[in-house]
């Protein structure tokens, strides 16, 4: 037994890396017009299961263009292999590459921290693989770009036995010289990534979807695709909307990971949507799935070759990259040029889809016919006193729902609006403070968390949840408000307190707020009918101008009452306009309406739309008023496409008259203030089933939950990914297997020590003197280096927001 526990603690407690890196990758040949390359990956054995390396190479020409690339593959054990073209290495390789050392130049690396400015350009691992540029394009690199070395990555995904010789794999690169006489087009990438997801156990299918706005001046022509996951991918789709226009391609990355020249002509215009989406089966596992680069791990990114059709730009002598990266809080559009992931003016951050559906049609027919909640007053827990009922809410003006799912809303109390609330001019009689709190936000179980805006507002009408603050309107005070989601504080205000007015300083009831960038749209609905615009400088609010209603004379005449406002994925706003039934979309660029809407296929006449939320895929949810043929009120929920087109109605229960708001969570669930009429004020909550994948969440989902995850194991490693600047980082929650392995080694010891103690108090064994020392002398021996430690705290991850 002794001998057994020493022998696991050896192998446990020492290591050795062993590989050699051989031949420089050098130029085979060089023949005119053309210069080739190979890199070698020369006798490296690895020992353990995921090892990224890195084999980096100097460009010694000014300029050439990438147009061949094919795999040399020895081994099946790795995952893939990758060319990263970068625009510095590390500086220990870069120094043995300079020095001549060029076994010293590689590298332990992981996709994209293989260097800085990296940018992938092919990938394989099928010996033989070969890809060729269309005629005339590739990616141009060199000296003269900014694009000066090339790194040739392979994730190794198991050891090579000692039996077997070390791993000689590679890439041979073809280049092309600019010649004046056949000028060649840039090549470029663009690529969607999912930074941060969570694939439940056993599971037949989860959906992780992202979705951007393309909105950069230049139209590009794509010419082929990759897609990448792990051992759990289905299928990665791509999906591209412009009007009437749709491209769209799948593949399974179970198949060779390879690109895939594109059959048909495909063109991304400004304004495109880009919808990506990646399905998983994880039947076979028992435990959350999350993203990471191992084998346990998961990904979800699409790659896309694309060129530019503006003959001027596609000659430009650089490689320009363009990213989509979604996460827990949304999606972020990335663009050329910009320095250490900066985040484009133009990139808005919008939700990245409804996990779980695999077509945007398919949404309103998962939704449940009966809400799953519906609440009057905040839930209570089961022990507490009946006399210490919260108090109701009374009408629900506004909804919002915050990425942990968290219920926020705005609601007037024991305060109604009537015939009689305004005078003729539109000031509010009863300028008296609602005295309860009016912002409320609620765990996910209805239990409150927060409460805000005792004694402030008078009648509330809008609620929109921004970056650690909330945006509410009050129609009463003729004010847009914005307040800290963490102390209830009123940080900023536009408007002139109980004065209604159609100029730079006033307001006129309004009714809701979207946060775009630095700039802020409200609509101002029941006596002005407008939307206007501000922009954030600081603390200080600049009155921009207003939204114009430009596609003709009777445009004007016909926004009526402007209700609610959204932005769709390119940050266009999206307003519904109450009493005509209408929805608008606007253009940021021009301020004009570029459409207008009306739903179809309405059963009841007289349609009024209350709210209108951007879904995904192009379609909006619109809470809907209608009234019967007996006169009777009735509110219904309806998915439509950016056109108007019905595509399903959402089925509600008797009793549902008047929703004023609503918002879509994460993972599908929707919330419905109802407000008015005979409605006594309700939330209602119609879920979504078996489209979540934000279960894990739930631990937030009580009064008590301020928890020490780090007490879980939890880890937040994102070595390698390349942070974008201003995104809302969320952790990704990983039991790490070291963590486990600490465990047995732990309890290794343990054995170990109970043995040497036994052994030394037993009558019937002596140890020798020199014996005790050996004892001694391993039990003191130092693991400390492979007991390591990846707990995180996250309980400071968690913020107030």
């Amino acid at each position: 037994m002794p001998f057994i526990v020493y022998f696991i603690a050896f192998l446990v407690c020492f290591e050795r890396v062993e590989g050699t890196l051989g031949n420089h990758a050098k130029f085979q040949s060089k023949i005119q017009g053309s210069v080739q390359m190979d890199i070698r990956v020369a006798g490296y054995r690895p020992k353990e299961n995921d090892e990224y390396k890195c084999v980096p190479r100097k460009l010694d020409f000014d300029l050439a263009y990438a147009t061949q690339f094919e795999a040399v593959v020895e081994h099946n054990n790795a995952h893939h292999m990758l060319v990263i073209v970068c625009g510095d290495i590390p500086a220990a390789s870069k120094t043995a590459i300079d020095n001549g050392d060029l076994e010293g130049s590689m590298y332990t690396c992981r996709e994209m921290g293989a260097c800085s400015s990296p940018a992938i350009i092919w990938g394989s691992k099928y010996d033989g693989d070969k890809f060729q540029t269309p005629t005339g394009v590739g990616f141009p690199l060199g000296k003269s770009t900014s694009k000066g070395y090339v790194v040739l990555q392979v994730h190794y995904k198991d050891p090579i036995p000692l039996n077997l010789p070390p791993d000689r794999s590679g890439v041979t690169i073809q280049f092309s010289k600019t010649m004046i006489d056949n000028p060649i087009s840039s090549a470029g990438m663009l690529m969607m990534v999912h930074e941060s997801f969570a694939i439940p156990p056993r599971e037949k299918s989860t959906l992780i979807p992202m979705e951007c706005c393309y909105d950069s001046p230049t139209e590009l022509e794509g010419f082929a695709y990759r897609v990448h996951a792990h051992h759990l991918g289905r299928s990665n789709k791509f999906k591209s909307y412009h009007l009437n226009e749709t491209y769209e391609f799948s593949r399974s990355p179970q198949k060779p990971q390879i690109f895939v020249s594109i059959d048909k002509k495909m063109t991304i215009k400004p304004k495109t949507l880009l919808r990506g989406s990646c399905d998983y089966d994880s039947s076979n596992r028992s435990m959350y799935t999350y993203v990471g680069f191992t084998r346990k791990d998961e990904m979800c990114n699409v790659y896309l070759m694309l060129t530019r059709k503006n003959a001027m730009e596609a000659s430009q002598k650089s490689l320009y990259e363009y990213m989509c990266a979604a996460g827990y809080s949304g999606s972020f559009m990335q663009y050329p040029g910009m320095l250490n992931g900066e985040l484009s003016l133009r990139s808005y951050p919008m939700r990245t889809g409804i996990p779980g559906i695999p077509t945007y049609e398919e949404y309103a027919s998962l939704i449940t016919s009966k809400p799953e909640k519906i609440l009057v007053r905040p839930t209570t827990i089961p022990e507490e006193p009946k006399e210490k009922l919260p108090s109701p809410f009374g009408h629900v003006s506004a909804v919002d729902v915050d990425e942990k799912g968290r219920i926020w809303i705005f609601c007037r109390r024991d305060r109604m609006w009537d015939a009689n609330t305004f005078t003729n001019d539109n000031r509010i009689r009863n300028k008296t403070p609602i005295r309860d709190a009016t912002i409320l936000r609620l765990f996910p179980s209805g239990i409150l968390e927060k409460a805000y805006g005792e004694g402030i507002f008078v009648m509330p009408h809008g609620l929109t949840l921004a970056k650690r603050t909330v945006w509410v309107t009050d129609v009463g005070l003729h004010q847009a408000l914005e307040v800290s989601a963490t102390t209830g504080k009123i940080l900023r205000t536009i408007g002139t307190r109980f004065e209604p007015g159609t100029g730079k300083f006033h307001l006129c009831k309004p009714t809701d707020v979207a946060i775009s960038g630095d700039k802020v749209f409200v609509t101002t609905g029941y006596c002005d009918d407008r939307v206007a615009v501000f922009r954030l400088i600081g603390q200080y609010v600049e009155y921009v101008g207003r939204l114009k209603y430009g596609l003709s004379k009777r445009a004007r005449l016909e926004m009526k009452i402007p209700h609610t406002i959204d932005l769709d994925p390119c940050g266009r706003p999206i307003v519904a306009s109450r009493e005509s039934g209408q929805i608008w979309t606007f253009s940021l660029k021009s301020g004009k309406a570029i459409s207008i809407v009306s739903p179809e296929s309405y059963d009841f006449s007289g349609a009024k739309i209350y709210a209108a939320k951007y879904l995904s895929g192009g379609t909006i949810i619109a809470a809907v008023q209608v009234r019967g043929i007996e006169g009777v009120l009735k509110g219904m929920l309806v998915h439509l496409t950016s056109e108007g087109r019905l595509i399903n109605r959402i089925p509600t229960s008797d009793g549902f008259t008047s929703p004023h708001d609503i918002a879509i969570g994460k993972d599908g669930t929707l919330y419905v203030a109802e407000c008015g009429g005979d409605s006594p004020g309700r939330l209602l909550i119609f879920s979504a089933p078996g489209t979540s994948y934000m279960e894990n969440l739930k631990l937030f989902d009580a009064p008590s939950a301020q928890l020490n995850l780090a007490s879980f194991g939890f880890n937040d490693s994102h070595e390698g990914i390349t942070r974008i600047p201003g995104a809302t980082w969320h952790p990704v929650r990983r039991l790490e297997f070291s963590t486990i392995f600490n465990f047995i080694i732990l309890a290794m010891i343990l054995v170990l020590v109970w043995y040497i103690f036994t052994s030394l108090k037993s009558p019937n064994r002596r140890a020798s003197p020199r014996r005790k020392r050996e004892l001694v002398d391993h039990h003191d021996t130092d693991c400390s280096s492979f007991e390591k430690q990846h707990l995180l705290d996250l309980s400071q991850e968690i913020d107030e927001m």
